[in-house]
């Protein structure tokens, strides 16, 4: 397994030294070599390195004041089959969306904003190209709908996914795609989130803690069944939304119709 980290740094110039600002200069003059994009005028440039290296640990010497530094790092993880057949699930959150202007949700609960989807799904616009074997959402961060297209959809429960793990999504009349709705619930735990409940519903919410830097890493709370459902569902809500687990069959059904970054590994 090879693992790379992906970096934006933002500095907080009110409240550094002239010193602290020298040492931006310096560091910024050291990762010229690794830029890959840029992530606009809040948060500059973007930064690929290997994890862990010499720079990597520069970098997070640089940000050890969270008062004057602030990392967003994305890990990415370049796995190896013998590696990917050991695992246990993997989580999907697809970076491809579209915007749309319909609700999804309902919202049961005043007090925390929990979402749950509503029974007939709904999108605004039609989206182009909806034969093409995809996954994707619609909406992006709020209202997320993770979906998969119709001909891929077909394609799965050809192989014997079970189909009541989907449910169809239409604008108007006609059918755009099929959202992954799953009935069955799963508990995972990430060492990089704070747990809680909320005091009115009793659901449980995992919190992303974001000053803390460490890979994500899963811990698993039972034996995992996949023999009736290949798509299962967090019980916590994570950021007020249940995540979507998918078994290795699943998996490798899909794996030629996303990108490596589209799912996390849970071995």
């Amino acid at each position: 397994m090879k693992i790379d980290a992906k970096i934006s740094i933002s500095v907080y110039e009110e409240f550094c030294t002239e010193e602290k600002l020298e040492e931006e200069k310096v560091l910024r003059e050291k990762l010229q070599p690794y830029i890959v994009g840029d992530a606009g005028i809040v948060l500059g440039d973007i930064y690929r390195v290997d994890y862990p290296s010499e720079i990597f640990s520069e970098i997070l010497k640089f940000a050890d004041n969270k008062e004057q530094v602030h990392l967003m790092i994305e890990y990415l993880f370049d796995y190896s089959e013998e590696e990917l057949a050991k695992a246990r699930m993997f989580l999907l959150n697809p970076k491809k969306f579209y915007n749309q202007s319909k609700e999804y949700n309902e919202y049961p609960c005043d007090a925390c904003g929990c979402r749950i989807l509503k029974n007939n799904l709904n999108v605004g616009k039609k989206i182009k190209g909806g034969t093409t074997k995809r996954i994707y959402k619609f909406g992006e961060e709020i209202e997320e709908l993770i979906c998969l297209s119709v001909d891929l959809y077909n394609a799965i429960i050809e192989k014997g996914v079970n189909s009541t793990d989907f449910s169809p999504v239409y604008c108007g009349k006609e059918l755009q795609a099929y959202a992954f709705t799953p009935q069955n619930e799963y508990r995972i735990i990430s060492n990089n989130n704070e747990y809680k409940k909320c005091d009115v519903c009793g659901r449980e919410y995992g919190l992303w803690d974001p000053d803390r830097y460490d890979i994500e890493q899963f811990t698993l709370c039972g034996e995992v069944d996949f023999s009736e459902h290949d798509v299962l569902k967090t019980d916590i809500y994570y950021e007020r939304e249940q995540r979507i687990l998918l078994s290795p069959k699943l998996y490798n059904i899909i794996k030629d119709y996303i990108n490596s970054d589209d799912v996390t590994v849970i071995f």
